[in-house]
């Protein structure tokens, strides 16, 4: 919400000041929040409110494109401005999603704008070679347009490459430039960057000289997200959310945080952890695992509001308990992934890893209740419902398997511990170590 409203003021800005403004979208601008928040007509906050901004065009990023199709139609449909992916597929047919056009034209002025678009796979889309895509339409967009801009989402590497393509005037991507600068020129096209999501607007001012090449230059207007701006709160006042099974105003405050929840490091999440924690004990499983992918760990100081709550864990789970033999413990464990923090958070369990060059670990022990996990006994293990479908090591571990019981929602099991507690703190408690060669 913050980051929309930002682009609103930037944009607003700009046109006070006579300036002719194309306001684009390179991607991920969907939150965590999508569809876990409700309106009684809306379907999207992030859709509306770039409604409202005026947006010409939005690129769905890989984020985005993490929402299932039927979900990401809903957002699709209330958009006032196209969306374009020039290489997204859908995998049974090899056309367009629904909703999504190959590129736009759009007219600004005296001038047209051409819209390409390319991005990468998602949970139901395919994506093609965006070099590719971009010389494939790259003529019909050039016959109708008097300036050419490819949103990118392909990397730093693949947006070079982009903008050496004879016809194409601007890339604009993510933290694209890999020199630290917001624009470069590269050939005869602009390379600009949107920097970090959700923390920067990017501005990208194009001048068309007589000669036809294109110059510019940019900047990054960042801004720093408070708890909540007034103007947001009184956006949030008219969504909703479910809590406890209560359906609520999406600013309630349930609870205040005193810190400690930060982003994950090598030694975990404590939100992760505190989550596994609540699965384990309320299922009275003998360990809990949780998807680090699941959850977004870091939880600010000050008022712990009902969106936060959907932005920590969105999902709609419950627990289930599975029979897994500690054999299959083991090897899940061992073959933990690091990306450089646990993808896996755990509770009821502790592990030593030996800390390698590469930054990965070996697992030297691992202990249940202080005992030593027995290959060919069968642990109780809690796991989010839907974590066969997530797919993942979780997955791997449960699969082919039926729960031996459900018990309730994950996400309720925190609202419940936040209404309890009403001051929360996070803090690792050294579950997972690690040991120096």
């Amino acid at each position: 919400v913050e980051g929309l409203l930002a682009a609103r003021a930037a944009a607003d800005t700009a046109r006070a000041a006579g300036e002719i403004v194309l306001l684009v979208d390179t991607g991920d601008v969907l939150s965590r929040t999508e569809g876990a928040i409700r309106h009684e007509r809306l379907a999207s906050p992030s859709v509306d409110l770039m409604n409202g901004a005026g947006y010409h065009a939005w690129l769905p990023g890989a984020r985005d494109l993490t929402n299932r199709m039927d979900a990401l139609s809903s957002f699709f449909r209330e958009a006032n401005f196209p969306i374009v992916g020039a290489n997204l597929l859908r995998p049974m047919t090899g056309q367009p999603p629904f909703q999504v056009q190959p590129y736009a034209v759009v007219p600004m002025g005296r001038l047209r704008i051409g819209l390409l678009g390319v991005t990468r796979a998602g949970v139901d889309v395919e994506a093609a070679d965006s070099e590719r895509s971009v010389q494939h339409y790259l003529p019909f967009v050039r016959k109708r347009a008097d300036l050419v801009v490819v949103l990118s989402q392909a990397g730093p590497v693949v947006d070079s490459t982009l903008a050496l393509i004879d016809g194409v005037d601007v890339v604009l991507g993510q933290r694209t430039t890999l020199s630290g600068s917001p624009y470069r020129h590269i050939g005869g096209a602009i390379l600009g960057s949107v920097g970090p999501g959700g923390k920067t607007v990017g501005r990208l001012k194009v001048e068309i000289p007589d000669s036809g090449r294109v110059t510019g230059e940019g900047m990054l207007l960042p801004f720093e997200p408070e708890d909540y701006s007034a103007e947001a709160l009184e956006y949030l006042e008219g969504w909703t959310a479910d809590v406890g099974g209560e359906t609520v105003s999406a600013t309630r405050v349930l609870a205040s945080c005193d810190g400690g929840f930060e982003p994950p490091t090598r030694e975990g999440s404590a939100m992760g952890f505190l989550i596994a924690d609540l699965m384990r004990e309320s299922s009275e499983a003998d360990i809990a695992f949780l998807s680090a992918a699941s959850i977004d760990p870091a939880l600010g100081r000050g008022p712990v509001r009902a969106i936060d709550l959907m932005n920590v864990y969105p999902s709609g789970d419950v627990v289930a308990v599975y029979k897994v033999r500690g054999r299959d413990l083991i090897a899940l464990m061992e073959a933990m992934p690091f990306r450089p923090a646990p993808g896996i958070l755990f509770s009821g369990v502790e592990v030593a890893y030996h800390l390698s060059d590469e930054g990965g670990g070996r697992m030297m022990t691992m202990t249940v209740n202080e005992q030593e996990v027995k290959p060919d006994r069968v642990y109780g293990v809690a796991v989010e419902s839907e974590a066969k479908l997530k797919g993942g090591p979780i997955a791997a571990l449960v699969r082919g398997d039926s729960p031996v019981r459900r018990t309730g929602a994950v996400r309720d099991l925190l609202a419940g511990h936040l209404a309890t507690a009403r001051v929360v703190r996070g803090s690792l408690d050294g579950r997972l170590k690690w040991v120096s060669p």
